[in-house]
């Protein structure tokens, strides 16, 4: 059975790879790296942290900024391939506790942005970047 056959009988890479297809099919694995490509580059809130950060803080203070936003990233995809995501499916409870706790978090963050004062340089009031549980916190 080649790669091809695998894609035509609509069979998952994993699938094609355990049939003993010898190697995956480039028509399953472009668009995952399409889509990676893309969100990479893409304004989302992570890459707008960073550059603001980078703005203020300059590269090399703003550099464990972006590993621990990949820790963060990794964590939530640990947490959805450990089961998480079918638990908030399965129980209402679950759901509801988590959507209260986002409003919580939400207004939270909008009061604390309401009430920033302008500051002129974030770096030079002796500010720093984002740490490790803001970075969790924030994904």
């Amino acid at each position: 059975m080649g790669a091809s056959a695998c894609s035509r009988d609509g069979h998952t890479l994993y699938g094609c790879l355990q049939a003993g297809a010898g190697k995956a099919d480039i028509w399953l694995i472009l668009p995952a790296a399409l889509f990676v490509t893309v969100a990479s580059g893409t304004p989302g809130t992570n890459n707008v942290i960073l550059a603001a950060s980078g703005a203020d803080f300059g590269y090399w203070r703003t550099l464990p900024d972006m590993f621990e936003i990949v820790l963060g990233l990794l964590a939530i995809n640990l947490l959805v391939a450990a089961g998480l995501g079918v638990i908030f499916r399965q129980s209402p409870i679950v759901q509801q506790g988590l959507k209260m706790t986002a409003s919580i978090y939400l207004l939270y963050l909008a009061r604390k942005i309401a009430s920033i004062r302008p500051i002129v340089s974030r770096a030079a009031s002796g500010a720093c970047p984002m740490r490790l549980m803001g970075a969790l916190c924030f994904n």
